[in-house]
């Protein structure tokens, strides 16, 4: 189970899901080498034990429901793979854009450029 977590991590960063940082930031490495992997034993040692409960009827509908819930899951999964969420457009920062922001702008000033949106002191300072 640790091993598909590192995969799983290596994949991701390989894909730029993430970016360095946020593939090695403590809750990420936490997630991929100590959450995925015990929840992945106990989800395999539930479903074996629950695929090796002895016969009856209540032990077949068990086992039929076990195994229809893990297809919707992996079914899910599959989707959720080839239709990624989308992701917010980069902020394309305009000329002066640095100086807006060190003058108290904010991102929507940096995006408009540096004479958007300041007051007159601020643009007697940029020349």
């Amino acid at each position: 189970m640790l091993a598909f977590g590192l995969v799983q991590w290596r994949d991701e960063l390989r894909r730029r899901y993430y970016t360095r940082a946020q593939a090695v930031a403590p809750t990420k490495i936490w997630h991929q080498v100590v959450v995925y992997p015990v929840l992945g034993y106990w989800l395999w040692t539930a479903g074996i034990g629950g695929l090796s409960a002895p016969r009856g009827a209540a032990a077949w509908a068990g086992k039929a429901l076990l195994v229809v819930l893990t297809g919707i899951w992996v079914a899910a999964n599959v989707y959720d793979r080839r239709h990624p969420k989308l992701r917010p457009p980069a902020v394309r920062l305009a000329p002066g854009a640095a100086t807006a922001a060190a003058l108290g702008g904010g991102i929507g000033d940096a995006a408009r450029g540096a004479e958007a949106r300041l007051s007159g002191s601020a643009k007697f300072c940029m020349g």
